[in-house]
């Protein structure tokens, strides 16, 4: 399965290939995510997102490295980037036993039921 939709994703502010996501962005280490949904209008509950996001890293003990301001804008940039008016992005905090940290934020597979 492809996890990577669309031509670019994020990787520590970084606008990158899809062609150069790797599965173990996210599978090496703990990775706290939440999964929003986009519509022509924007993120949909953007905000209750992230409060579930900084929620969950809190309880895991992670502190986050970004803002919601800069996660915000990466998001602003990856929407801008793909111009995809419909789907789901991935919100990432990737936190590595070595210290080793990665925010990243791309689009995932979707479906949406018909009216």
């Amino acid at each position: 399965m492809i996890e990577c939709r669309q031509a670019y994703f994020i990787r520590d502010g970084e606008l990158l290939g899809c062609d150069s996501f790797r599965i173990a962005f996210i599978n090496e280490g703990r990775s706290i995510y939440e999964v929003a949904r986009i519509t022509g209008q924007g993120i949909l509950f953007l905000e209750d997102h992230l409060d579930r996001l900084f929620a969950s890293l809190a309880m895991e003990g992670i502190e986050p490295w970004l803002d919601r301001i800069e996660i915000r804008e990466n998001l602003q940039e990856l929407l801008d980037r793909n111009r995809a008016g419909e789907g789901n992005i991935k919100i990432v905090f990737n936190v590595r036993s070595e210290g080793i940290r990665h925010f990243l934020a791309y689009f995932v597979g979707h479906r949406y039921p018909s009216q």
